[in-house]
């Protein structure tokens, strides 16, 4: 295994998230969701992508789209047992301008255990795993 590919990709997707939304922090002046989800964010997503490649010759039937979901399962405990700025509050404040949050806050935060981990599952399989296979790291 190539170990500076697994490193490039694990972290030229957040590279690239991160420059996204600074882009977009800058046009929407949100920057309260710029300190955590933009930023530590991206770098989790980057860890995480790494530690699939670690354990992926450790376990061979570990799939991306299940270790993604794992991801999400884990931000969605996350955004339920903790009540400051989480995942689903990052989510909901960009639909915020969108649509009428009041009537997605019950989605948005109690049921993110259920369509964070649907949501990441569908996010690993298709655009991280897509990007892995790009880069020479094959998923």
């Amino acid at each position: 295994m190539n170990y500076k590919k697994v490193f490039i990709s694990g972290f030229m997707l957040p590279a690239l998230v991160f420059t996204g939304f600074v882009v977009y922090a800058q046009l929407s002046n949100q920057y309260d969701l710029f300190i955590w989800e933009f930023t530590l964010g991206s770098f989790i997503w980057g860890f995480w992508n790494v530690g699939y490649f670690g354990l992926k010759n450790k376990l061979p039937k570990l799939y991306i789209g299940l270790w993604g979901a794992f991801l999400g399962l884990l931000f969605g405990v996350d955004a339920i047992i903790r009540s400051t700025v989480s995942h689903s509050e990052a989510m909901l404040s960009v639909i915020n301008q969108i649509i009428e949050p009041d009537k997605f806050d019950f989605f948005f935060h109690k049921l993110s255990i259920i369509w964070l981990p649907i949501l990441y599952f569908f996010l690993w399989y298709y655009p991280v795993r897509w990007l892995n296979n790009l880069w020479g790291c094959k998923c």
